[in-house]
C-alpha cells in the first residue's frame, strides 16, 4: 500500500474518494481524528498496482475551495458606487420636496 499525495481541503480529499470509487480503485482512508466530528481524512492509501493510475485520477481533480470567487475584489467598489447613487437620488428628492 502506498500513500496518495493529497494536499488540500477535506472536500478535496472526499472528492478524491469519489473519483477512486468511480474507477473501482480500492483504497483505505486514515482519519487522525477517528470518531470525531467533522470527519477529516488525512491519508489515503491505495494498492501498489493501482498507485500510478490513482495518482493520475487525483491529479485531474481541482481544489476549488481555496480559490477566490470571481469579481470578489469588485464587491466593495460596487457597494460604494451604489451607495453614492442612492444617496444622490435621496438628496435630489429632498431638495425638490423642500422647494415646493
Amino acid at each position: 500500500m502506498r500513500q496518495l499525495p493529497l494536499y488540500g481541503s477535506v472536500t478535496f480529499v472526499l472528492s478524491a474518494r469519489i473519483a477512486l470509487d468511480a474507477h473501482r480503485i480500492r483504497y483505505v482512508m486514515h482519519d487522525s481524528f477517528a470518531g470525531g466530528l467533522p470527519v477529516s481524512p488525512t491519508c489515503v492509501l491505495v494498492d501498489d498496482g493501482d498507485f500510478e493510475r490513482a495518482c493520475t485520477i487525483v491529479a485531474d481533480l481541482q481544489d476549488t475551495t481555496s480559490a477566490p470567487a470571481p469579481d470578489a475584489c469588485d464587491a466593495p467598489v460596487f457597494r460604494i458606487v451604489l451607495n453614492a447613487v442612492v444617496s444622490g437620488i435621496i438628496f435630489l428628492w429632498l431638495m425638490l420636496a423642500l422647494h415646493r
